[in-house]
């Protein structure tokens, strides 16, 4: 019997903020960038008021689900999927550690759905 260590899962349902990005890696392997934001709504328990709030989310997605996106997705579209979080470490240019964290959706465990 395998111990399970952790979960990293993330599923979101947005909207892509501009036209995916597409690239290709070394291997000639397509990738698709793109942000996707999502939205949520309640009412002010106070005020009584609707309020707002978006979230934006880096969205990487490898191979046969890129070429979905490539070809099925632009601004605006709404689409839900299911991936988990990658953090990269980057340098700058004073020496100075970055992190980006990227919601990764590769072709084995990963779920893109066009919804609209």
């Amino acid at each position: 019997m395998m111990l399970l260590k952790g979960v990293n899962k993330v599923i979101l349902l947005g909207h892509l903020r501009q036209d995916p990005e597409i690239s290709y890696n070394k291997f000639g392997k397509i990738i698709a960038h793109f942000t996707l934001a999502t939205e949520e709504s309640w009412q002010d328990k106070v005020t009584g008021q609707q309020r707002e709030s978006t979230e934006y989310h880096r969205v990487v997605v490898l191979g046969r689900l890129a070429k979905v996106i490539k070809n099925k997705t632009k601004k605006d579209t709404q689409i839900y999927l299911e991936g988990k979080n990658k953090t990269i470490k980057r340098q700058d240019d004073n020496g100075k550690d970055n992190y980006l964290t990227e919601v990764m959706v590769g072709e084995r465990n990963g779920v893109i759905q066009i919804t609209k």
